[in-house]
């Protein structure tokens, strides 16, 4: 197994992330209960940004099929949902 932790802006995949066959995405995305020592977490992320992350993600993995895990709270799971609707290979 290979894995790569990458740092950067997430929501810019495609200039901080090689094309290569990946097949799985592990996030956790800021939620919005500005828990103490959790930083980036006072306001929840958005549908337009989430959409971003996964719309960067398929530009850059070359696998037909993959995962996509996300933690978020459960007021955000239908932005995750939405985030793949209409992408192939998606389900």
């Amino acid at each position: 197994m290979q894995y790569q932790v990458i740092l950067g802006d997430c929501e810019k995949n495609k200039d901080i992330i090689p094309r290569k066959e990946y097949s799985l995405v592990i996030a956790d995305i800021p939620r919005g209960y500005n828990i103490q020592n959790i930083h980036y977490d006072f306001e929840p992320y958005p549908y337009q940004s989430f959409n971003k992350v996964v719309k960067g993600f398929v530009d850059v993995t070359t696998s037909l099929f993959w995962r996509f895990i996300v933690f978020h709270s459960d007021t955000q799971g239908g932005i995750m949902l939405s985030s793949f609707k209409g992408i192939e290979n998606s389900r």
